[in-house]
């Protein structure tokens, strides 16, 4: 009776798991489909607007980046994974909350080139993304302890936890200075609020990445050969 009802709480343990897997592909699917839709046609065929037309597809070119990354990392993390709670349910939720705000923020960039106001809050949205997924992260490490791959991250997470405050701490005293010559200097800080999430988004990438991707698809392999 016990084994019935384990057979039961895993088989709707993996229909949760394929149906938050379809869930949040398809809201990024969406999210990057707005994006490519507010980016603003232009009015003639003068040098301004045609440079206007292209810096618009520049920062749609930026969001797609952060986007195109979130969703590689969801797939490999959910790919992994075995068990799913409701606590990650909710997290994922969140995480897809603050990702579905990009299209807002970027449009935003998009009608006010030159301006520092926007491109400091689309960081601070691509920093509310970051963390979220690093909660949605966290929790499903902490559901799949059992699963190798799962353990080992935990392991090399609780080695790395202490050196990543000091690293944190110093970006966001590097963030402050830049916030500061903003006032005095617009376009350094709005180069560098722009450029911040696509080299970020591919190092976190790199880093998450390597043989992450090739274990994923392998496990997944593995798991429909038997």
């Amino acid at each position: 009776m016990r084994k019935r009802k384990a057979v039961k709480i895993r088989n709707r343990m993996r229909i949760e798991k394929n149906r938050i897997e379809a869930f949040s592909d398809g809201v990024m699917a969406i999210i990057v489909t707005i994006m490519m839709l507010n980016i603003p046609l232009p009015g003639s065929y003068s040098r301004e607007s045609l440079t206007a037309f292209l810096f618009n597809i520049a920062v749609f070119f930026v969001s797609f980046i952060v986007v195109g990354a979130q969703w590689v990392k969801h797939l490999q993390l959910f790919t992994m994974c075995r068990d799913i709670s409701e606590k990650v349910l909710w997290r994922n939720l969140l995480h897809l909350f603050f990702l579905s705000l990009m299209p807002l923020f970027t449009k935003w960039i998009m009608e006010n080139p030159g301006r520092v106001l926007p491109a400091i809050a689309y960081d601070v949205l691509f920093a509310a993304v970051f963390l979220t997924f690093h909660l949605l992260h966290n929790a499903v490490l902490l559901d799949n302890k059992r699963v190798d791959e799962f353990r080992r991250r935990l392991q090399n997470q609780n080695l790395r936890r202490h050196f990543s405050w000091i690293a944190f701490s110093l970006f966001f005293l590097f963030v402050i200075a830049v916030v500061a010559v903003s006032f005095f200097v617009p376009a350094v800080s709005i180069v560098f609020f722009v450029a911040l999430p696509v080299i970020s988004s591919l190092f976190n990438l790199w880093v998450d990445g390597r043989g992450g991707f090739k274990k994923a698809f392998f496990h997944r392999k593995q798991k429909l050969v038997g």
